[in-house]
């Protein structure tokens, strides 16, 4: 009692600060296995209960998709398999006009796409096969014609194209439409990048290090492509507006220089010189959300080597902070974000190659935060005064008051805060 009356003391004798929350907290992750070495990775609601589920393509010829239903708080049933050949890439969209998400995978040992008919209660028909091209290694899928039904795209890494595939309205596909798209295409972005209200293509060539872009006529059909350079080894891409301007940007990894390369759009699908984020360790993936909730899109970038994730907060005009990184599993291949735990902010998903896994890690808000507003302040302060020493309600998660990093709450981290607000200490660190 004696050092709460002290606390209180301190408290009552100084003028409430705010301090804007910097360094996110999230989730130690939580595992899952998986049959094999998983390749990819999505998500959407596939039983129609509101909530996010995760589908993974599994490296295999037998039991290669995995679909994992979210019980409703981000953790997850043990997966359901379903076959396809060797898949490469997933995508999940209402292909067949019934309101629920279907799947669709690239696969890349028969060289064909295949959808996966959602019966409605999150399992899946048999796939049925449609060729491609030669190679095939990545999915997509707009609405290119502007018909209303969802189309598909395959890159197909052998053949040097894509095969673009016009949805008849019933999640059936005539024979595809071939495009040249320079040596190895690997990845696929689908977005309106010269803002006439309908979608282009943007595809990253791993072999020729170009960046392509292919713009739409609007039906479905394509102008030939505009090329521009990228480091070396460009592997997968993801469409974002970054700078909000408007339009959509574009980010991709690079495995040999070990970089992350912006784009930004000048409005008419055409790009400025990008912008260089060095130093990950073979970064196998990029994916934006806005993971801090100030309505700008952040990057998450798995970082194969190290087994973890680069989380990079962009300052709303397009430009990265130095990334804080997250644990995720051993040798993290891609990375999702949904709001897996319906909290209102962005979590992360990964699967990690080399331990058959999926990872889940709940996004917890920013260190010293504890009562959710985005802010560190007086209110933080005393949250944690009445949890201690009140019975009051705990932290969503003990790392989000252990800013002395010693892994428990206690009068310490009460301290700590009250010489980060009001006597200039160090900053919080939630590890």
């Amino acid at each position: 009692m004696q050092r709460k009356a002290f606390i209180i003391f301190l408290l009552i004798s100084i003028l409430p600060v705010l301090v804007s929350g910097k360094d996110l907290v999230f989730e130690y992750p939580v595992s899952y296995s998986v049959n094999s070495n998983p390749v990819s990775i999505f998500s959407a609601d596939f039983n129609n209960d509101s909530y996010d589920d995760i589908a993974v393509a599994v490296s295999s010829n037998s039991v290669s998709v995995a679909v994992f239903l979210n019980y409703g708080d981000g953790t997850f049933k043990s997966a359901e398999y379903y076959q396809t050949t060797y898949p490469t890439a997933i995508y999940a969209i209402d292909l067949d006009n019934d309101n629920d998400n279907d799947l669709a995978t690239a696969n890349f040992g028969n060289d064909r796409m295949s959808i996966l008919n959602n019966n409605g209660d999150g399992t899946f028909q048999d796939a049925i096969y449609y060729d491609a091209g030669d190679g095939v290694r990545a999915i997509s899928s707009a609405d290119l014609n502007g018909d209303g039904a969802y189309d598909i795209v395959t890159t197909n890494g052998y053949s040097n194209d894509i095969s673009v595939f016009i949805n008849n309205g019933d999640g059936t596909f005539p024979p595809p439409v071939s495009y040249a798209v320079g040596e190895m295409p690997t990845d696929i972005a689908i977005a309106d990048y010269d803002g006439d209200n309908d979608k282009d293509l943007a595809v990253p060539s791993l072999e020729s290090d170009d960046l392509i872009i292919l713009v739409n006529n609007g039906n479905g059909i394509f102008q030939p492509w505009v090329n521009y350079n990228c480091d070396n080894n460009p592997l997968k891409i993801a469409a974002a507006d970054f700078d909000n301007d408007n339009d959509y940007d574009l980010a991709i990894n690079h495995t040999l220089s070990n970089n992350i390369l912006i784009f930004m759009n000048n409005g008419d699908a055409t790009f400025a010189v990008p912008v260089s984020y060095e130093d990950y360790e073979l970064p196998y993936d990029v994916f934006p959300a806005d993971f801090d909730n100030d309505n700008d899109y952040d990057l998450a970038v798995p970082n194969m080597y190290t087994g973890d994730i680069s989380l990079l907060i962009n300052d709303g005009n397009g430009v990265f902070e130095p990334p804080m990184n997250f644990d995720a599993g051993d040798a993290p291949w891609e990375v999702f974000a949904k709001d897996y735990d319906n909290d209102g902010d962005i979590d992360m998903a990964a699967i990690n190659y080399y331990e058959n896994s999926l990872s889940v890690m709940m996004n917890f808000g920013f260190c010293g935060d504890l009562d959710g507003d985005g802010e560190i302040g007086l209110s933080d302060i005393m949250f944690l005064i009445d949890y201690l020493y009140n019975g009051g309600q705990s932290p969503e998660s003990v790392r989000l008051g252990d800013v002395n990093v010693d892994a428990v709450n206690n009068i310490f981290d009460i301290v700590y805060l009250i010489r980060y607000l009001y006597m200039d200490g160090p900053e919080p660190v939630c590890m």
